[in-house]
C-alpha cells in the first residue's frame, strides 16, 4: 500500500492510477502501467471514460469495476 498526497493510504488500481478523494484528480501514476505509458500525469483531472462524463471519483471506481474486462479506454483528461 502507498500513501497519497494527503496522507491517505491508498491501493492502485490495475492500470496504475491512485485518486485524490472526491474529485476525478489523478494523485499518484504507477511507473510502467498502462496510465503512465498512455501519458496520465499526476494533477490531470478525468471528465471522460469512454464519452461518459465523470464528476466523482466513485464514477471512476464504478466504470473499472463495471469494465473490467475491457481492453481499450478513452480518457479525456485537462
Amino acid at each position: 500500500m502507498q500513501k497519497n498526497p494527503y496522507g491517505e493510504t491508498v491501493q492502485a488500481s490495475s492500470i496504475g492510477i491512485e485518486l485524490v478523494p472526491h474529485k476525478p484528480i489523478i494523485g499518484v501514476i504507477s511507473s510502467n502501467k498502462a496510465a503512465a505509458i498512455a501519458g496520465l500525469q499526476t494533477g490531470d483531472e478525468i471528465l471522460e471514460l469512454n464519452g461518459q462524463s465523470i464528476q466523482h471519483w466513485w464514477q471512476v471506481d464504478s466504470f473499472f469495476e463495471a469494465n473490467k474486462n475491457i481492453s481499450k479506454i478513452e480518457i479525456l483528461v485537462q
